[in-house]
């Protein structure tokens, strides 16, 4: 009885560990994607500087 609580514990517990890993190589991809975006964006504007002051 108990090893089969274990097991499943186990089970649940990697199944847990392959769905944060998904989620990681996912929000990966995106950044990867979102970094391509700004840069390609940066190389078709012109560049400039905006300078901001409190006073």
């Amino acid at each position: 009885m108990m090893s089969e609580v274990n097991a499943r514990n186990e089970a649940e517990k990697a199944q847990r560990q392959m769905e944060r890993a998904a989620k990681t190589a996912h929000m990966k991809e995106v950044k990867q994607q979102v970094k391509e975006a700004a840069q390609k964006q940066a190389q078709d504007m012109d560049a400039y500087v905006m300078l901001s002051f409190d006073t």
